[in-house]
């Protein structure tokens, strides 16, 4: 008798509408809460850039950062896909205080 395969595990999805995100780009840094993914960029709110993350392995362990330009919050701002390196899920209050 043939056993059953056993269901592939459903892939989480990285980007979902509503995460907070860290992303990496060629010259900023920036994170946010991702409100769409439009064909060519992730439109954030709530977004920040971060111009100085201090160490950077301490940074995304504990979500602090020298020096951080918040956008305003109802704004949206758009990161180009053709100018992200890196994305990932930030797992810290949102930085919104200019520091």
């Amino acid at each position: 008798m043939k056993k059953a395969k056993a269901a592939a595990p459903k892939a989480k999805k990285l980007l979902v509408a509503g995460n907070n995100y860290f992303v990496q780009t060629i010259t900023h840094y920036y994170t946010g809460r991702l409100v769409r993914i439009e064909p060519d960029s992730l439109v954030l709110d709530n977004a920040a850039w971060i111009a100085d993350t201090g160490r950077f392995a301490g940074f995304l362990a504990n979500g602090t950062a020298n020096e951080v330009e918040p956008f305003p919050p109802e704004l949206e701002t758009g990161i180009p896909k053709s100018a992200i390196i890196n994305v990932c899920a930030w797992k810290h209050a949102l930085p919104n205080v200019q520091k």
